[in-house]
């Protein structure tokens, strides 16, 4: 696929509670980018968190690229998750635009 395409996996049950839950001030915090399989325990720790995420794969020239995206998150709290899942996640974790 194409230099701008992106290709989302995610499950059922988080494209259910994103489309329930999605409005135009949400945003969404990166937690990780990877070039291989991400770690396992990044997806345990989301998930004892009771974080919704969602992976993304985007081809950069030859490498196919990982991202893992919580939210929608409100605007209103986004800040405050940030600090969350720095503390509790993943210390480099920031806004996505």
């Amino acid at each position: 696929f194409g230099l701008n395409q992106v290709q989302t996996k995610t499950d059922q049950k988080t494209v259910e509670q994103t489309k329930s839950t999605q409005t135009q001030n949400s945003k969404y915090i990166q937690v990780g980018s990877f070039s291989q399989e991400p770690d396992k325990k990044l997806f345990e720790k989301l998930k004892k968190n009771n974080y919704q995420y969602q992976t993304k794969e985007i081809k950069k020239g030859d490498t196919i690229v990982t991202k893992v995206i919580v939210g929608p998150i409100s605007e209103a709290n986004i800040n405050k998750e940030l600090e969350k899942i720095k503390q509790n996640v993943a210390p480099s974790a920031f806004i996505s635009k």
